[in-house]
């Protein structure tokens, strides 16, 4: 009886030993990761929210827990938890910039 309840014990502490390292220890690294990210958060910066909006930082409140964000002359308000992650912004390649084409006239 005694070497059958050792058995499920050590069984027991081995699901929680994978349930830990399969479940909780990568949410605890996402989280510091995300912490990092916010901690990180300054004006300029180029970001995307969980709803999928892009926009510039304009202002980031840390005591109210809100930041502005400039989509393109609009300015929003969001909470910091709304932010997904920080980019890079896009940069318009030389050829889409340049405009049309110009045609010589002779």
């Amino acid at each position: 009886m005694n070497n059958a309840m050792m058995t499920q014990l050590i069984m027991f502490a081995g699901i929680i030993a994978v349930m830990y390292f399969m479940m909780i220890k990568p949410q605890k690294q996402a989280a510091q990761k995300k912490q990092a990210m916010m901690d990180g958060l300054k004006k300029g910066d180029y970001v995307i929210t969980i709803g999928g909006l892009h926009g510039i930082i304009d202002e980031v409140d840390r005591a109210n827990q809100i930041v502005v964000l400039d989509c393109e002359g609009i300015y929003l308000t969001f909470e910091l938890a709304a932010l997904a992650s920080v980019k890079e912004p896009i940069k318009p390649q030389d050829s889409m910039v340049a405009g049309p084409a110009s045609v010589s006239q002779e």
